[in-house]
């Protein structure tokens, strides 16, 4: 297996084959004076109980591992080898091998218990290079045995395993993997900076981002796709604390949903995969883009404290014949405290959506092609509460904005604030208040269900002739404390009766 690791811009240097001739473990002190700054450690035997102590070297040295070196066993808590300098290349010449022959270590306890075991390499570099360096434990892993840790920053470092042992779980909790091979992930979530670079996600299998280490940063670069399977999903699935996802420039979450699309969406056809689920606190998301989801692009379920900017969902292929159908943009359920920040959908449902939830911040949403945006459908004994969203435009959509609860179920609706909403060419209702909401449609009288403190304020814009402007259909005890002002929507002449309209709202409802 091979994984490569970058930690800055460095160029990594060719190898010299010439230099002070590091055999004998006593020679290390004359080693690190060598006025060529050459040092090349040949077939070395590291004593029991020993370090092989590489710090304190002159900047600008240059180390080369050939052969093979081993050590001496011993039960202690140590490290094997220690790495630390300025301006410093490491090589691995070819055919060489540092072996810690763990086997001689290992009961399956770990640093849990058992004997003690040494660290195997820590390094402190800075503005450095490694680059070839080959480590065998000479058995499979069965827990932290060798650990290595690396604290500096500016390194290059490109790095094989044999026989996988504990060293890259470590390596990649110190600065990062790039992860380009579905094997590697599991290895690299050990870490704390995860590349997710031109990745393939094999069918039927989510990308695993889950329990992830607090203060972990993923990056998506390139371009990640997904093998075909007719399933449920997700295809990506990220879960824990004080997280960092991020979309590096020009990358790409491809799902490649035409291979799924047949119009039915979730209602019949074939199994199509949910893309993305997020249940994350403390954390933020910024700049990903996610192309032709099979459906269901993003959710953020049971989140709280969560920030998220610049998410552009682009599901425009999935437009009429190409059969697109419930490609909902962007989700949010059983959430508290999230924020959502100069994004774009294209899509053809939802653009966004929250069925539970509280203190959701919604601002400078983009939505083309879909649905609209809309607080529920709700039942269930659901509440969404405190939820504003404001600056946002909502362009050629089937719903402009809508608040929607289905019929017979019991939750609630409250302090729900729509300010500075911009409709243009919306196709069926500008803004709709609604609680006798069914999937296959509006059906029946509104039950009774609390949609009190709601606000409207400079929603404006038009829809198309064949359109209704505004529409409201709710029990009569459900509407409270109502305040719509400097509503503007025009251009449908769709007339319809309005239901359940709070006494004393100023509202041209249901009219040309």
């Amino acid at each position: 297996m091979c994984s490569t690791f970058f930690f800055g811009t460095l160029v990594i240097l060719a190898a010299d084959t010439s230099g002070f001739d590091l055999n004998k473990f006593d020679l290390v002190n004359a080693a690190k004076k060598s006025p060529d700054k050459n040092i090349v450690i040949k077939n070395l035997l590291v004593p029991t109980g020993k370090t092989l102590d590489l710090t304190g070297l002159q900047s600008n040295t240059v180390i080369g591992f050939t052969g093979r070196v081993t050590f001496g066993y011993q039960e202690w808590e140590g490290t094997l080898i220690e790495l630390k300098g300025k301006n410093i290349t490491v090589l691995g010449k070819p055919g060489h091998l540092l072996d810690g022959e763990g086997q001689r270590w290992w009961d399956g306890l770990g640093g849990i218990g058992g004997k003690k075991e040494p660290k195997f390499i820590r390094v402190s570099l800075v503005d450095s290079t490694t680059k070839g360096i080959i480590y065998s434990d000479r058995g499979s892993w069965s827990s932290s045995h060798f650990t290595v840790d690396i604290f500096s920053r500016t390194v290059n470092m490109e790095t094989t395993l044999k026989a996988f042992g504990g060293l890259l779980l470590v390596i990649a909790s110190a600065y990062g993997a790039v992860v380009s091979n579905y094997n590697d992930l599991a290895a690299a979530k050990q870490g704390t900076l995860i590349t997710l670079k031109d990745l393939q996600v094999p069918a039927g299998v989510t990308l695993d981002l889950t329990k992830l280490k607090p203060g972990t940063k993923v990056e998506f670069a390139g371009r990640t796709t997904f093998g075909y399977k007719e399933w449920a999903g997700p295809l990506v699935k990220v879960s824990g604390k004080n997280l960092n996802i991020v979309g590096l420039p020009g990358h790409v979450m491809d799902g490649e949903g035409k291979r799924w699309w047949d119009g039915q969406g979730g209602n019949g056809g074939v199994a199509k995969p949910r893309f993305m689920e997020v249940n994350i606190d403390d954390s933020s998301i910024a700049g990903l883009n996610i192309k032709n989801p099979p459906a269901w692009c993003f959710v953020a379920n049971y989140c709280k404290n969560v920030h998220i900017s610049n998410l552009n969902i682009d599901v425009k292929d999935g437009a009429g014949k190409a059969g697109g159908h419930n490609t909902d943009g962007i989700g949010v359920g059983h959430s508290k405290n999230v924020t959502i920040l100069n994004s774009k959908v294209y899509n053809q449902d939802d653009c966004f959506v929250t069925g539970a939830g509280s203190d959701i911040l919604i601002d400078n949403l983009s939505c083309t092609g879909g649905h609209g945006i809309s607080i529920g459908s709700l039942g269930r004994g659901a509440v969404v509460e405190r939820v504003t969203i404001k600056n946002s435009k909502i362009i050629k959509n089937m719903v402009g904005v809508r608040i929607k609860s289905t019929r017979g179920e019991t939750g609630a609706i409250r302090d729900i604030t729509f300010d500075n909403i911009e409709l243009s060419g919306i196709t069926k209702y500008g803004i709709i208040v609604e609680g006798n909401y069914l999937n296959s449609g509006s059906a029946g009288d509104a039950t009774p269900f609390p949609i009190e403190n709601i606000v409207f304020n400079n929603v404006r814009g038009s829809v198309v002739r064949k359109a209704t402007n505004i529409y409201v259909n709710i029990h009569p005890t459900s509407g409270k404390n109502w305040r719509w002002t400097n509503i503007k929507v025009t251009g449908g002449q769709r007339e319809v009766k309005c239901v359940g309209v709070p006494a004393g709202l100023n509202v041209n409802c249901g009219k040309k």
